[in-house]
C-alpha cells in the first residue's frame, strides 16, 4: 500500500499539468486535497 500511495502523487500531479482547473488554490497544489478537485470554488 505504500507503493500505491506514493504513486499517487505522481498521478495527480501529471493531471494537473495535463489539465488546468479554471481557478488557482493552495489546496490544488496538495494531491491529498482531494475535495478542492469535487467542489469548484
Amino acid at each position: 500500500t505504500t507503493k500505491i500511495k506514493s504513486a499517487i502523487p505522481k498521478v495527480f500531479s501529471t493531471l494537473l499539468k495535463n489539465f488546468q482547473p479554471p481557478f488557482s488554490s493552495p489546496a490544488t497544489l496538495y494531491p491529498g486535497f482531494i475535495p478542492a478537485h469535487k467542489e469548484p470554488l
